[in-house]
């Protein structure tokens, strides 16, 4: 027999639970003033404005949305107990971080108006680039030659904000800070350190922030024959207390070391991206560096989001925490050898994935593991599809940060199109990309070639 329960003289979220939680699941909703998913609604974005601050009642709308998806369920399907209770268990334990982020990039670094701070103020606030800010020397600097000056300039920009953090650091923003320092680190790499920089990186130590030195070891994973290397930072430092980081790359601009071979290993078919290059040149050199710097921390955006989570699945008993940010997910292999290393070590890392909203990248793979955190970032403006998959949406102004539950039925329909679209594009892409590393790596050969005939000959 199909019970049914009357919510119109309700007037809480809670009291609606209290009512319904004894009751079978199938039991159907009714209300005699007018529509049950209409009223359901309302006591559910009650029961949200009255648990979040005004300050931030901007994001009412989308906590609302991801606690339904979480949920499984769809806007007009609230009439049964099941769902009000699905609804009272996401609205009461999911874990949701909003507020304001440490300003790291202050007005003073903003009034020195180079094309280098122009570049990093784009992604870590909310401004945008603007048209003005694509100089024949910006243009050139990322698509054609390297500039070490715009480099050494973006590092001492990052060791700024990095002071700007530690100070603006306070117990009710650590959370957010750890992820926004998490977001820096992850960035930093795409601007090539130089060997031995030393950094003063904030770090949370038994719960207390203090400055950590750390001094930069470029990690050359790919061999010569392969043109310019792609490269991994490890970060060491003599504090005991704090523990070595080791930051990979993502997939970067043309003028960046490694550049091509990041293109490639991005369109491998039937392959996690990445993978390709991971399994057959980056993940020896990993393992060793982490052998010797066991418990460390990785870091990654993009490319390099999945390659930290390949190489803790090979090495959770020397990684203690992983934090990637717009990461695509793994196929089904990557997290199998993740379930079957962590039983053999009898330890799991702390596996954070940071997918900002708006970011197509976060669909593709097959899925998460379930003992991975997995926290949907949003801001409240909208963003395109590049600028959601570039930017530190944990340095803006204002920022929420929700867990998400994997595998709901919107997020299978999204992954599926986003894989499908990947893998059509991937067969000419890789093939292309093969051909130019070929004709390349024959090019340098050819040039060392001529290289050594002519100092034979000056010799002789």
């Amino acid at each position: 027999m199909n019970t049914s329960i009357e919510i119109s003289q309700i007037n809480s979220f809670q009291e609606l639970f209290d009512a319904v939680k004894e009751a079978p699941d199938e039991a159907s909703l009714s209300c005699s003033r007018g529509s049950v998913t209409h009223r359901v609604s309302v006591l559910f974005r009650e029961a949200i404005e009255a648990k979040y601050p005004t300050d931030f009642s901007r994001f009412h709308h989308k906590i609302e949305w991801q606690l339904v998806t979480n949920a499984n369920l769809k806007k007009g399907k609230f009439k049964t107990a099941d769902a009000v209770k699905r609804l009272h268990y996401q609205l009461h334990h999911n874990k949701i971080t909003v507020g304001k982020s440490p300003e790291v990039f202050t007005r003073e670094m903003e009034a020195r108006k180079t094309i280098v701070t122009n570049m990093v103020r784009y992604l870590v606030t909310e401004k945008s680039m603007g048209c003005k800010n694509f100089t024949c020397s910006a243009i050139s600097a990322i698509l054609i030659k390297k500039s070490q000056s715009m480099l050494n300039e973006a590092v001492h920009v990052f060791q700024e904000m990095f002071d700007n953090l530690y100070n603006a650091i306070t117990p009710e923003n650590s959370d957010l800070s750890n992820m926004l320092l998490g977001n820096l680190l992850s960035l930093l790499p795409f601007f090539e350190p130089k060997v031995d920089t030393i950094f003063q990186i904030p770090q949370r130590i038994d719960g207390n922030w203090q400055k950590v030195p750390y001094k930069v070891s470029p990690i050359s994973l790919t061999p010569k024959y392969l043109g310019s290397p792609l490269k991994a930072y490890g970060f060491t430092t003599e504090v005991k207390e704090a523990k070595p980081l080791l930051v990979c790359i993502g997939t970067t601009q043309p003028t960046t070391t490694g550049s091509q071979l990041t293109y490639w290993t991005d369109f491998v078919p039937g392959m996690t991206v990445g993978e390709s290059l991971y399994t057959s040149y980056s993940k020896n050199k990993l393992d060793s560096w982490l052998r010797h710097n066991s418990g460390a921390k990785m870091f990654g955006q993009s490319l390099g989001g999945i390659t930290a989570i390949m190489s803790a699945s090979d090495n959770p008993q020397h990684v203690s925490e992983v934090h990637a940010y717009g990461s695509p997910s793994p196929l089904h292999s990557v997290r199998a050898h993740f379930t079957d290393n962590t039983r053999r070590f009898g330890v799991t890392p702390d596996v954070n994935v940071y997918c900002q909203d708006n970011d197509a990248v976060k669909h593709m793979g097959t899925g998460w593991h379930k003992d991975w955190k997995v926290w949907n970032v949003v801001t409240p403006n909208r963003h395109n599809f590049f600028s959601s998959h570039a930017k530190a949406f944990t340095g803006q102004s204002d920022v929420l940060v929700m867990e998400m539950i994997r595998n709901s039925g919107g997020e299978k329909r999204r992954r599926w199109l986003v894989n499908f679209f990947h893998q059509l594009v991937s067969i000419p892409m890789v093939i292309v990309q093969t051909l130019a590393l070929i004709i390349k790596g024959y090019a340098i050969g050819l040039f060392n070639m001529i290289k050594h005939s002519v100092a034979c000959k000056a010799r002789a």
